[in-house]
């Protein structure tokens, strides 16, 4: 049932825009990859560790023109050593140089609100730049990007009371599809 439901979710919005002939409202799903550049914190108790994360986003937005367009969107980020787990919810914005397959800019500042203990609350920043790709009716969008992530109250369950805050500075690769 679950599967039918998010079929319909994912169809009946695709086949009333395909009615159009210019689609006004873009959806997007994207992975990124995440590698740590810099922290705040002391790294000797993670000198071997490669600090990789790893994020999905779904969004959905708007079609200005065919340069700029923007949205919002909600995500899971999840980073190792040290462990964070974030579920951002986000406004972006894109400017693309011309219509179809073209190189375009992004950017997109959110905030991830905590749940539960295992999940951690704080502001992220993502900008980089990416390239649409059209495929017979969707968008391939791969991307390169810095991903700034800053942790409010992180020191409740980490090796380093000390540290009340978190701040990552990440390079991102990522692969999404716009339809």
């Amino acid at each position: 049932m679950k599967r039918v439901v998010l079929l319909l979710f994912i169809l009946i919005p695709t086949s009333i825009l395909s009615q159009d002939k210019v689609k006004k409202i873009y959806f997007g799903i994207e992975t990124k990859f995440i590698k740590e550049i810099d922290s705040n914190i002391e790294r000797s108790a993670f000198l071997h560790s490669e600090k990789l994360g790893i994020s999905t986003r779904f969004m959905v937005g708007y079609i200005f023109n065919k340069h700029l367009s923007a949205g919002a969107g909600f995500g899971c980020d999840g980073y190792s050593t040290p462990a964070l787990l974030t579920f951002p919810v986000f406004v972006e914005t894109r400017l693309s140089l011309k219509e179809n397959s073209t190189p375009y800019l992004y950017a997109d500042l959110g905030y991830s609100f905590k749940y539960a203990k295992t999940t951690d609350k704080g502001m992220v920043f993502n900008a980089g730049i990416g390239y649409k790709i059209k495929l017979k009716g969707i968008y391939l969008t791969p991307t390169i990007g810095y991903n700034y992530k800053h942790v409010e109250d992180w020191n409740q369950h980490t090796y380093e009371s000390y540290l009340s805050e978190l701040k990552r500075h990440n390079l991102t690769f990522g692969v999404g599809i716009m339809f």
